[in-house]
């Protein structure tokens, strides 16, 4: 799997976590090419506070079409899926219910044949990526 920068909006230096907050709270734009085996995933797992709101819109740019969710895991053993579809398009908007983890999930669960895939992330607030998977 492969994971390729396409684009980033200019935005101050980042630390190793990949902080995605801005001076004043404004908005955080990424984007980010993902390069999807059938029967496998991207995510980008995200630490955000109550009220925090992140926007994810994805294209798949070859190959056919995936699944996503945006989900969190409160304990070891639990996973919560706070949203989820499928389409060769579309966006997710979520607000963090609480401080914690939250990962934005695309996965190729149906197709036989491997799929690129367009995210443009938006972070508000003090949000910020603390990973990628795969990683870069």
């Amino acid at each position: 799997m492969a994971l390729i920068l396409v684009a980033c909006k200019p935005t101050p230096p980042h630390g190793p976590s990949e902080q995605a907050a801005t001076a004043g709270g404004d908005p955080q734009h990424l984007e980010k090419k993902f390069f999807i085996p059938a029967g496998k995933f991207a995510e980008v797992n995200v630490q955000m506070s109550a009220g925090e709101e992140a926007t994810a819109d994805y294209i798949v740019e070859e190959g056919g079409t995936i699944e996503w969710n945006v989900h969190s895991h409160p304990t070891a053993k639990d996973t919560v899926v706070h949203d989820e579809g499928e389409g060769p398009k579309g966006g997710m908007t979520f607000r963090a219910p609480s401080d914690g983890a939250y990962s934005f999930l695309w996965e190729n669960k149906k197709g036989k044949r491997s799929v690129m895939v367009r995210v443009k992330l938006s972070l508000s607030g003090s949000a910020r990526v603390t990973s990628w998977v795969p990683s870069p």
